[in-house]
């Protein structure tokens, strides 16, 4: 087992920046200081790797905050009410989460142009026809949203019932 951990130690970081070189140079440096003089090459070796375990773990922390920056911000995506264009599809125009009718609408669009065709659909035909359908659904989804919005705003007018004022003489 611990042969196997040293061969990993062993490897070269890739992209080095500007701080992690320094954090090398830096362990180098106190080596030195500390013995009195030059380091041999294998004392060399040896204080690398551990600065270069000591990058890795830097790099490690520096992964895990980002993924559980990611986490929150997507979690105050889901928490927003009102899901935008940009919530529904991915970069490439894919929608992200589809429901039974969607799905249904996406296969029946593939179908359909099979039937006309004749044929199985090449693959660039496929991507127009699901792009197309990708785009409908979209619009569509855009459309329920609106007439959503419109009729939270409807009820969110409060009625006031003010009583009449009496007719006095």
């Amino acid at each position: 087992m611990e042969s196997k951990t040293k061969k990993l130690r062993m490897g070269w970081i890739q992209n080095l920046t500007e701080n992690e070189k320094k954090i090398i140079d830096d362990f180098l440096e106190e080596a030195a200081k500390l013995k009195g003089k030059a380091l041999n090459k294998k004392e060399k070796q040896t204080v690398k790797f551990i600065a270069r375990d000591q990058v890795r773990s830097i790099r490690k922390e520096q992964k895990s905050k980002k993924q559980k920056k990611s986490k929150v911000d997507m979690e105050k995506k889901e928490d927003e009410t009102i899901n935008t264009i940009s919530n529904n599809a991915d970069e490439q125009g894919r929608l992200k989460i589809l429901s039974a009718n969607e799905r249904d609408f996406i296969n029946n669009a593939i179908y359909e142009e099979m039937k006309i065709k004749g044929r199985k659909l090449v693959k660039c035909e496929m991507k127009e026809v699901l792009k197309i359908a990708r785009k409908k659904i979209l619009n569509n989804r855009i459309s329920c949203q609106i007439k959503k919005e419109r009729d939270k705003e409807r009820h969110a007018v409060v009625f006031e019932w003010k009583r009449p004022e009496t007719f006095r003489r």
